[in-house]
């Protein structure tokens, strides 16, 4: 079968997983090719060395992968069911040693079959769908409860010391730069001379009187006196380095003019129309009450740290503890630790996002508002966001046949996320699924972001507008925008449990799973299951570009 960039599918569709698989990398080119297997985990890093395998390391520890080189191509062995739980995917790469781009190519093609069998998949490229790189990832076979594959077909202009970076490796050259010196072998010590015998001519120096103490040296970071200047005299002021700066907590000087005007008439409302203010009331700010672009940002406040006027504080500080976060809304303080333990785990804590939730409202969701689960959701969907957001806040949407744009959820409103009149609001929404009128109005929200926005959409199924929602996804993978499906108590999930199938897709930007029963579920399970995918996506669209 011929495949095409972007296309994913379930592996065992095409050959037996349980055999022998060979990929079979091959360039047609004027430069000399090399190719690679990292074997990375759960985060998309290479934690095992071992599991590199290229052609100076030709296997993996227990032969599950091996090596074959060959002239311009190689072919990878791989056994998958051998394959340890903690390597997640196999990333096939080629790239360049010495001058040349993938742009030059003559031909790249890619194969995947079982061991002495013709080609089940292949893939052929050539140079013009590359540009200047000199690395790409060809395919990618990963798990996702069964093995999957993923023709990416996607590179670095820095060659395969970026691969390495990327994947958290180090190449030999970094690793000899960065290897502790090897112990010297002390010198002898220097044989003793013959005192000379003064001259006539020779003249003694007079003795120098000696110092009562040393003279103070400049501080790091201040310039260093130049030869034939008089050095500072102890006491005395030293030089000052580059221009003053504004002291902390003092306004920051601008950068740049506003670049956006946002319309005076953006805001939250029934299907996508905006509720006017009546007269005399507050405007609602555009985007989630977030100040527009170039307007004043209220200065920083003194937390108790350094004094006004001192140095900053250093970076890693900069961020509140969770806990601290949630200290205003005690019901939710406990959620703070089983958060943490999973952004730890998944290296998500200085993450900076926005965090959107996308609530079905549908009849079929009756009892999950009159039971008080759809508020349970909103409680602990809340905290991502604190954590997230820098503003803290959950920008939130309701959906049925038409759908609703609520004002941002906060530590201060979240009780009250679903309203007292919910009833009418879901008849005022109608009692149909309508996921692409919601979708197309969450993407229009997010237009022109360059910060990722990790939206959880919540629904119990019964979707049936598949075509559609497909299109939108495509659309929207070209954008930073990570949709994680939930399935809440319901059923008929259809194509939600088949997102890995979606082709056409700049990055796989979509993940599922299900909760028969949202209230039995831990927190621990919870947050595992909310960020799993969410961080390998992360690492996807900061390489592809679409966010700083």
């Amino acid at each position: 079968m011929e495949i095409q960039r972007g296309m994913r599918d379930k592996l065992e569709k095409y050959v037996d997983t349980t055999k022998m698989i060979e990929v079979k990398l091959n360039i047609v080119g004027n430069a000399v090719y090399d190719f690679s297997c990292f074997g990375v985990d759960i985060n998309n890093k290479l934690s095992d060395d071992r599991y590199m395998v290229f052609y100076n390391q030709k296997t993996s520890p227990n032969g599950e992968i091996e090596y074959i080189e060959g002239n311009n191509c190689a072919v990878f062995k791989v056994m998958t069911n051998s394959i340890p739980a903690a390597i997640q995917k196999l990333v096939f790469t080629a790239s360049i040693d010495g001058v040349g781009t993938m742009g030059e190519i003559a031909a790249h093609t890619i194969s995947v079959n079982n061991e002495g069998e013709p080609p089940a998949l292949t893939a052929h490229l050539q140079g013009t769908s590359f540009n200047v790189e000199k690395a790409i990832i060809s395919i990618e076979l990963y798990r996702k409860n069964e093995w999957r594959f993923a023709l990416t077909a996607s590179g670095f202009n820095g060659g395969i010391a970026d691969l390495l970076h990327y994947y958290g490796g180090t190449s030999a050259e970094e690793a000899a730069l960065t290897a502790p010196p090897e112990p010297e072998t002390p010198p002898e010590p220097p044989k003793p001379e013959p005192a000379a015998q003064p001259t006539r001519s020779e003249i003694p120096e007079p003795p120098q009187p000696e110092q009562p103490f040393a003279q103070p040296q400049p501080q790091f970071g201040q310039p260093q006196p130049q030869f034939g200047m008089p050095q500072p005299q102890f006491g005395q002021p030293q030089p000052q380095f580059g221009i003053p700066q504004p002291q902390f907590g003092q306004p920051q000087p601008q950068f740049g003019q506003p670049q956006f005007n946002q319309p005076f008439n953006q805001g939250y409302g029934y299907g996508g129309h905006t509720q006017q203010p009546s007269m005399g009331a507050p405007v609602q700010p555009p985007f989630g009450g977030r100040p527009q672009y170039g307007q004043p940002v209220p200065p920083p406040q003194n937390m108790g740290g350094q004094p006004f006027g001192g140095a900053p504080a250093p970076a890693a500080s900069h961020k509140v503890s969770l806990e601290k976060k949630l200290s205003s809304a005690p019901a939710l303080v406990s959620l703070a630790k089983p958060i943490m333990v999973q952004l730890e785990k998944k290296n998500l804590t200085d993450t900076t996002a926005r965090v959107a939730l996308v609530m079905d409202i549908t009849g079929s969701m009756y009892m999950a508002y009159k039971n008080g689960v759809v508020q349970e959701i909103v409680n602990k969907i809340l905290p991502l966001a604190v954590q997230f957001d820098d503003d803290g806040a959950l920008d939130f949407w309701y959906y049925a046949k038409t759908f609703d744009h609520r004002p941002p959820v906060d530590l201060n409103n979240y009780q009250n996320a679903v309203p007292a009149d919910w009833k009418e609001v879901m008849n005022g929404l109608g009692g149909s699924n309508n996921e692409p009128a919601v979708m197309e109005d969450v993407i229009e929200f997010y237009r022109g972001t360059s910060q990722p926005a990790y939206i959880i959409f919540i629904t119990d199924g019964g979707m049936a507008k598949k075509g559609e929602i497909k299109k939108l996804m495509v659309q929207a993978s070209e954008m930073p925008l990570f949709w994680q499906f939930v399935g809440v108590d319901g059923s008929n999930y259809g194509l939600l449990e088949n997102l890995d199938e979606l082709e056409g897709r700049f990055v796989d930007n979509a993940g599922f799973f299900a909760l028969d029963d949202f209230m039995a579920v831990s927190n621990d399970e919870l947050y595992d299951r909310l960020l799993n995918e969410f961080p390998v996506w992360l690492n996807e669209v900061k390489r592809q570009g679409l966010i700083r």
